[in-house]
């Protein structure tokens, strides 16, 4: 079964932030090019472990459409959370991967600095996605 969000009329509108708007097709391509990106780079395959700290806005909904594209086992974050609380779930997690948006970055790497420090232990192979 192939995980297919965006499918079927390409330009339609998915989306819309602000005065901008995505269409079907182009959030189809960025999911596609993350997911690439988790295969190529962290050599992603079915059941890879994700934890995904995002908002709900287009780059968010892209690494998690991306996620669900690689066909990752997803784990939302919240991006309420503190970085002692994102640490303490990512220890028990022990995802593969951590993807996050530009706007959440920050508060994952505080988290993975906290796992890298001790503080709740670094996940075995764990990295983020940048």
């Amino acid at each position: 079964m192939t995980f297919q969000l965006w499918a079927g009329e390409p330009e339609r509108i998915a989306l819309r932030e602000g005065n901008a708007a995505w269409t079907r097709g182009q959030m189809a391509e960025a999911a596609a090019a993350h997911a690439t990106q988790l295969h190529d780079d962290f050599g992603a395959e079915p059941g890879l472990i994700c934890a995904v700290l995002v908002t709900a806005n287009a780059a968010g909904i892209a690494a998690l459409s991306a996620a669900f594209t690689a066909h990752g086992v997803v784990a939302p974050l919240s991006p309420a959370a503190t970085p002692a609380e994102l640490a303490a779930a990512l220890a028990r997690l022990r995802p593969q991967v951590v993807l996050a948006e530009p706007a959440t970055q920050p508060l994952a790497q505080a988290a993975l600095d906290r796992l890298a420090s001790g503080e709740g232990g670094m996940p075995e192979g764990g990295t983020s996605l940048p």
